[in-house]
């Protein structure tokens, strides 16, 4: 089996005995009408600004993962947004809601200004940097923000709340 192919879960009803990781609209599709919708123009979601920066070779992944999913016998509406009256007009067997993150916007003066910008709007291109940057969160895509700034030759200087960068989620030794 190739990496992407591992073995299907324990009572799993995947026809043919194939299941694919990332879900199931390979391995399970005998049988199964499958509609992705995307209220994007673009498929991809976050991996598309995830794979900016160069130190994180993820470009070739975000296109062979596209690339894949044009092979499947699936209907894609892009730039479709999903409501409860698509899916009673569907009537589908399952839903499967995938519906992606926004970033936490803290309620602070000036938020609203030009020169403030999410990490997402950096890394595709919408807003720009000048000369130097204040990063606030040093998660990991703070930090990564930071670091692709840094290596373009930007003065960065990056604010975390916690004690250390990029420990949220992991237990505080006390």
């Amino acid at each position: 089996m190739a990496w992407n192919e591992p073995m299907p879960p324990e009572g799993s009803d995947c026809g043919r005995g194939r299941f694919r990781h990332g879900g199931g609209a390979r391995g399970c599709s005998p049988g199964h009408h499958v509609t992705l919708y995307d209220r994007a123009k673009e498929l991809g979601g976050h991996l598309l600004e995830a794979s900016v920066p160069s130190f994180k070779r993820m470009s070739p992944p975000v296109r062979v993962f596209k690339g894949e999913l044009g092979t499947l016998e699936m209907d894609i509406q892009l730039g479709v947004e999903v409501t409860p009256d698509t899916i009673r007009k569907e009537k589908p067997g399952v839903v499967i809601i995938a519906a992606g993150s926004k970033p936490f916007i803290p309620e602070i003066p000036g938020i609203g200004r030009d020169n403030v910008a999410t990490a997402t709007d950096l890394l595709l291109g919408k807003k720009k940097v000048k000369d130097s940057a204040v990063v606030v969160g040093g998660g990991l895509i703070g930090c990564e923000t930071a670091l692709w700034l840094a290596q373009q030759g930007k003065k960065v200087t990056l604010v975390e709340m916690l004690e250390d960068l990029m420990i949220a989620g992991i237990p505080l030794r006390t």
